[in-house]
């Protein structure tokens, strides 16, 4: 009994040290940050720490994707998981996902639009995600 209440102990203190969600800029243990490449596309990237899990870098990334369309006044954003294939037109619905060191990291070219075309994500909804998540935080905290 004591070595599972040791265990669920340590697995939120260690749950608690992974990289939330905000920019690099503001944290030593990773975060978001983006490039513009040209007047169309944006190169959006996000880093782990060894905390945190890959799926949940991938979802931050897509929460930075949306909050740049808002910041865009576009309702959707379609994503391209490199330079070739936004020259070819090929969107994705997938990020391009790896490791720095054992650190997880995502990275996406994202072109804001005005139009739900073919694998575009709606701003709106992912926005909705990403404050669910936020409450979700809240209460977790409470």
């Amino acid at each position: 009994m004591i070595k599972i209440v040791l265990a669920s102990a340590l697995a939120g203190l260690l749950s608690a040290c992974a990289t939330g969600y905000g920019s690099s800029a503001l944290s030593y243990t990773g975060g978001y940050y983006e490039v513009k490449v040209n007047d169309k596309l944006t190169k959006v990237v996000f880093a782990g720490n060894g905390f945190l899990e890959q799926q949940q870098a991938e979802k931050y990334t897509l929460f930075r994707c949306a909050e740049l369309a808002q910041q865009a006044g576009k309702p959707y954003f379609v994503m391209y998981k490199d330079l070739a294939a936004a020259a070819a037109g090929v969107s994705s619905t997938e990020l391009s996902s790896g490791a720095i060191g054992s650190k997880p990291a995502t990275s996406v070219l994202v072109r804001f639009t005005d139009i739900a075309e073919q694998n575009a994500k709606s701003t709106a909804e992912v926005l909705s995600e990403l404050e669910a998540h936020r409450q979700a935080k809240k209460t977790k905290k409470s």
